[in-house]
């Protein structure tokens, strides 16, 4: 079974069909459909850099370009969220403006076409937002259109908003969209050229993709394009001005934006490369964010949100370190996060507010580097720096009350972002260039790797090294029938 694609004035249908078609191009080729899990990969093993699809079983691996002939070259995708669907990308940010979906399922593949650069699925997988910038009467205008997918259908994408953000031709700005979790509502952050030029804040616009909201009028002034964070229920916004605190936005309210905390200024966490304005609790009741402390770093204050949408209480997080981002845990009531020293990991229950040592730095000269939930919850991954070589430490988090942290294995170097875990949380892999150390379960195996992601079923790990491309089995106690895939890649991503 395979899919093809009809279009009809403008309407594309991505349609299921068995065998070849009744006419029409295509006739005579028999598809190819493989099992397995579907991986994506950009590499410049052709001349130019182009999307592959690799598709990895036990028994087989097989890689294909999906639009080899088509003289278009898509170094970049993104999956839709039920792995059906992949977004293939024109090269840079928004040159030539096309993106090709395409079903992975079959050979030959076939491709939708749709006017745009993909930005972002939707999160419930019903819509791809898309941009596309236009020069006209002199103004550089970005717009961005949502294209609907449902039933295997893909309408011709739909303009949702439009914005001017300098004259023509003017690579001089900042913007950055983002779904809400609900689907319902795109945030845009847009720093225009004329307001970085004058060193003026940015603006945040909340964009009704159904179209009935009416004309798009900023919430709120925005510190940059990215000081924003959606709730994890789509329902409120939290986003940072240059005023002091931060302010919380309620999209059945929009224009009615609340302050919190109007002494302290706010500064973001660091993530990885990354600053995040807030972070929410798993059920959206609050979230935290740094506030400067008058003498000394960042302070954490806590936010929550009361039934009626109108009172936050905040509090300040006693002996917290807010350059490394604290991290929820799933029941939205506990908090992991750094002492002022950076020497010791706590876990904080917010509403007493009672502290315990998880790991402790041993001498002087150690910390605490990094630390990352398993996705199951039921454990955490530390990096404990040392005089001589770091640790990786495991605790196990059972109940209200983690264990003490055990040392699994010596790293060295680890990245900022060191662990890789696998879904099903059975397995991990810590990042510490040149080295990924894999903890199986019976053993600690140690690879040369840049890079490395996990199946979606967690049997296979795909890692990079000097630029190419390996898949390993790892259904069982050590990594296993290593395949290669591709050389000179640049991006990978395993379909959900």
């Amino acid at each position: 079974m395979r899919r093809v694609v009809r279009c009809v004035l403008g309407f594309c249908v991505l349609a299921l069909a068995c065998g070849d078609d009744d006419g029409g191009e295509g006739d005579g080729v028999e598809p190819v459909c493989r099992d397995g899990v579907r991986l994506s990969v950009a590499a410049n093993d052709t001349g130019y850099v182009l999307a592959h699809i690799a598709v990895v079983s036990d028994d087989d691996l097989a890689v294909t370009l999906p639009l080899s002939e088509s003289g278009h070259r898509f170094p970049s995708s993104l999956w839709a969220p039920d792995g059906q669907t992949l977004a293939l990308r024109e090269s840079g940010l928004f040159p030539g403006q096309e993106t090709a979906l395409v079903d992975p399922a079959c050979e030959p593949y076939e491709a939708t076409s749709l006017e745009g650069w993909a930005v972002a699925w939707s999160p419930d997988g019903a819509g791809l937002l898309l941009a596309k910038e236009v020069d006209a009467e002199g103004v550089r205008v970005v717009s961005y259109s949502v294209a609907s997918v449902a039933a295997g259908r893909v309408s011709s994408p739909v303009e949702i908003a439009s914005f001017e953000v300098g004259p023509a031709d003017s690579e001089s700005y900042a913007i950055d969209a983002r779904w809400s979790p609900d689907s319902s509502t795109v945030a845009v952050g847009l720093t225009t050229r004329e307001e970085i030029a004058g060193d003026m804040p940015g603006h945040l616009y909340l964009i009704d993709v159904s179209g009935s909201a009416g004309s798009n009028e900023p919430v709120g002034e925005l510190r940059d394009a990215s000081s924003f964070a959606w709730a994890p229920t789509g329902q409120a916004i939290a986003f940072a001005d240059r005023g002091p605190g931060i302010l919380v936005s309620f999209i059945d309210e929009p224009e009615q934006a609340y302050r919190v905390d109007d002494d302290q200024q706010s500064c973001g966490f660091s993530i990885a490369d990354d600053q995040a304005v807030a972070l929410w609790s798993p059920d959206g009741g609050g979230f935290l964010y740094g506030a400067e402390a008058v003498d000394g770093p960042c302070e954490i204050e806590e936010v929550r949100i009361d039934s009626d949408e109108a009172l936050f209480v905040t509090r300040t997080f006693v002996d917290a370190y807010a350059e490394r981002a604290p991290r929820w845990f799933r029941d939205s009531r506990h908090v992991v996060h750094m002492s002022a020293d950076n020497r010791t990991l706590l876990w904080t229950d917010s509403p007493m507010f009672s502290s315990t040592p998880i790991a402790t730095a041993d001498d002087p000269y150690s910390n605490i580097a990094a630390f990352a939930f398993a996705p199951t919850w039921d454990r955490i991954a530390i990096i404990r720096t040392q005089a001589d070589d770091d640790q990786l430490l495991i605790t196990d988090t059972p109940g209200e009350q983690p264990a003490p942290a055990s040392a699994i294995a010596s790293v060295s170097q680890p990245l900022a972002d060191p662990f890789r875990w696998s879904p099903d949380g059975a397995r991990l892999a810590v990042l510490a260039a040149p080295t990924l150390h894999v903890v199986l379960p019976a053993e600690v195996s140690d690879l040369a790797a840049d890079d490395a992601a996990w199946s979606p079923d967690s049997r296979y790990l795909a890692v990079v090294r000097t630029l190419s491309l390996f898949v390993y089995g790892a259904d069982g106690a050590e990594l296993s029938d290593r395949r290669w895939v591709a050389k000179n890649v640049s991006q990978f991503a395993w379909a959900p």
